[in-house]
């Protein structure tokens, strides 16, 4: 790495009535003056083997670190003296170097009164990276090193040994491979004859005399102690054999830049740095690590984005990388809002680089964030998208209906499952939208919502329905509504009024199909208009379809006494009864109307027909009426509604129009006094010429009269 300062301060402290700063290259507050003096004094009685030691350690309030080295100084008079030559670095400088052993060739012990020299900075007269490190390898002593104090990460670690020398350089090989803010929080001291402790935090990693250890142990509150030789060495420090140091190096100082600068943070990410280029990549192994170690979503933060961004250093594709945020649920320690997840979605979807399905399993699980306007808007989607996007997650129905309302127009949306529909339906209750277009497509689509839209928007949609229908597009439309609407929706009178003059033979076709007379009756149509609508009917419909309409008219005509009704009976009897001679319809007519039983008058009555020739080959007691004679019946039923209303004799004559029925209902007349009146009253009109009649009823007139 290459070296952008040319200064290093410095300080010397030494005995000289008492212990005190001799010489300083810089200005330092109280506070740093205080420590630095306290720090660089014996740490307790002098040890054999620990006659010079290195210390490490931060000035947090005044931003410096300071490392020093320290001399016994058997020289002067006073047992326990020192010299501390101290190295005083920037934090923005500490993380310059690459290695810092070679801050060790600085470290000069004085050999005279004369001190100015400690006075001046200290210029770096060769590019640091060309200084070697002793032990550039990873030694079995430097791996337990590193096992030890990065396993006990919340714990002092006490080395005992007998010479303070013995791990000094795995000791700064240790510190050069922390990342700068690891660097700077980090506290060592190769010499520690009593607990060394900085404003009362216990330094991270001290080697003790080895006679010392349990004295020592005691005045720690927190400690484990550490025989190198003895401890195993943990497999992820094998990653320093497989990958080369500078790799690792550029990793742990990129990403430890916004990770606090703790001992608990270094295995992580070695971890990640072995999981992120193992030839056996696994995305779910990084996660897993990434979640276990910085689960806080604002911890790691520029990890997290080299990891998950759109500039991912993984070795995987945008696609798959998208795929596992969105899909994974352990994702809840990365912010999708930063890492531009959602704009990284609209990406793929827009250059096509997902299928419909895949497009589908994303928006599932993305159901769980909030998806706004701006999101949909961005998004360029077709139809079977968002068709696939509305069957995975009814729950989009709100957003998708908002965001493309022409989505509720295609017959598609209302095949969906029913749950969905009520969603899409759900929102367009409370959206400015014209449902007309919309309920043409939940019509073709038969689906069972049209009733729960009758339930939301209220007649309209009825009043719409037959519309439709009367203008021949209700082909499509389900049996079972088109039966609610007609048979059952008060709509049907409010749409009678309001197309008095616009409606079809669709409408009628409906009309005839759903109503029984009582409730044609209710519609007040006219009797010209229902005739009409039989007439237009009966073109084009089935045979059955045809007689079953007359006989409903029929009953219409039958079950009111006024004069105006005798026009449906007139219309409508011929065809019915000629249809039940020629045993194309029989007990159907009774579904409709009830039979009537011939008026029986007492025995022995005038009748002045009695000797007429046409009377006597049928006699009053051969007209009987069988259960099974339809025709009959229905000559009494017609006759008895004339005499009973006094109905227009021209209605009588219309009524009976063909030869069979005139003779049959003269016949029947003939049983009956009421009848013989009316069998009088029309010879009087015919001999009037008031009344209009066709040559066969004029035929068998003739032979009444005869």
């Amino acid at each position: 790495m290459a070296n952008s300062i040319t200064k290093l301060h410095q300080t010397l402290h030494g005995y000289q009535n008492g212990h005190q700063l001799l010489a300083s290259s810089l200005a330092l507050s109280l506070a740093a003056k205080r420590i630095l003096l306290f720090q660089s004094d014996l740490t307790g009685s002098l040890e054999n083997g620990f006659e010079s030691y290195l210390t490490g350690y931060p000035i947090i309030e005044s931003n410096i670190y300071v490392f020093a080295r320290t001399w016994y100084a058997p020289e002067m008079e006073r047992p326990g003296c020192v010299w501390t030559h101290s190295l005083i670095l920037d934090y923005a400088d500490l993380g310059k170097f690459s290695d810092l052993y070679f801050l060790n060739e600085f470290f000069v012990r004085p050999s005279s009164g004369d001190f100015k020299s400690y006075m001046n900075q200290i210029t770096l007269d060769k590019t640091p990276a060309n200084v070697e490190h002793p032990q550039d390898n990873y030694s079995p002593s430097l791996k337990a090193l590193l096992t030890s104090v990065y396993k006990y990460s919340e714990q002092t670690i006490l080395i005992p040994t007998i010479s303070a020398a013995q791990y000094e350089a795995d000791i700064i090989r240790l510190w050069s491979e922390q990342w700068p803010r690891l660097r700077r929080a980090f506290k060592f001291c190769t010499g520690s004859l009593n607990l060394k402790a900085l404003d009362e935090e216990e330094f991270d990693v001290q080697i003790i005399p080895d006679r010392s250890t349990s004295s020592i142990a005691r005045q720690s509150s927190n400690s484990v102690t550490v025989n190198i030789k003895d401890t195993l060495v943990e497999e992820w420090t094998s990653v320093f054999d497989r990958y080369r140091k500078e790799d690792i190096r550029k990793f742990l100082w990129t990403f430890g830049a916004d990770i606090e600068g703790k001992r608990a943070n270094y295995i992580p990410l070695v971890r990640l740095f072995e999981s992120v280029n193992s030839k056996q990549f696994e995305l779910a192994e990084v996660n897993s690590y990434v979640n276990e170690y910085f689960p806080d979503i604002d911890k790691g933060r520029f990890l997290k984005k080299n990891l998950y961004g759109s500039s991912s250093i993984l070795p995987v594709s945008e696609k798959e990388l998208i795929q596992y945020l969105v899909s994974n649920g352990e994702t809840s320690m990365v912010n999708f809002e930063e890492l531009h997840v959602l704009d990284r979605v609209i990406q793929l979807v827009n250059d096509k680089k997902l299928s419909v399905k895949e497009i589908g399993d994303l928006f599932q699980h993305l159901s769980n964030y909030s998806l706004d306007n701006n999101f949909w808007n961005k998004l360029d989607v077709n139809g079977d998208l968002v068709f696939s996007l509305l069957e995975r997650d009814a729950q989009l129905a709100p957003l998708i209906i908002r965001t493309w309302p022409s989505i509720a127009e295609d017959k598609r949306a209302w095949t969906l499952d029913y749950p969905i529909q009520k969603n899409i339906l759900e929102v367009l209750k409370y959206e400015s939208i014209e449902i007309f277009e919309i309920l043409r497509s939940v019509l073709a689509s038969r689906s069972k919502i049209i009733f729960d839209f009758r339930n939301t928007f209220g007649s309209r949609v009825s009043l719409y329905t037959l519309d439709l229908l009367n203008s021949g597009k209700g082909e499509q439309i389900a049996e079972e509504w088109i039966e609610y609407v007609v048979k059952h929706d008060n709509a049907l009178e409010e749409w009678f009024w309001q197309n008095k003059r616009l409606k079809q033979k669709p409408i009628y076709m409906v009309l005839f199909k759903y109503l029984t007379p009582n409730k044609l009756e209710r519609l007040q149509l006219e009797q010209k208009e229902l005739v009409g609508a039989f007439e237009l009917v009966k073109n084009g419909a089935t045979r059955d379809f045809a007689n079953v309409t007359a006989c409903k008219i029929l009953a219409l005509g039958f079950a009111d006494s006024s004069r105006e009704n005798s026009f449906l009976v007139e219309r409508m009897f011929s065809h019915v009864y000629q249809e039940v001679c020629l045993n194309r319809m029989s007990d159907v007519v009774w579904k409709y109307f009830t039979k009537e039983y011939q008026i029986r008058d007492y025995s022995g009555f005038f009748n002045p027909f009695a000797l007429l020739s046409f009377f006597q080959k049928s006699r009053r007691s051969e007209f009987n009426v069988e259960s099974w004679d339809v025709g009959r019946q229905l000559i009494v039923k017609a006759v008895n509604q004339f005499v009973r209303n006094s109905w227009p004799l021209q209605s009588f004559l219309e009524t009976f129009f063909n030869k069979k029925e005139f003779r049959e209902a003269l016949l029947y007349c003939y049983t009956f006094e009421k009848g013989i009146r009316l069998i009088e009253k029309l010879l009087a009109k015919v001999d009037e010429n008031k009344l209009k009649l066709n040559k066969e009823q004029l035929e068998i007139i003739r032979k009444v009269l005869s």
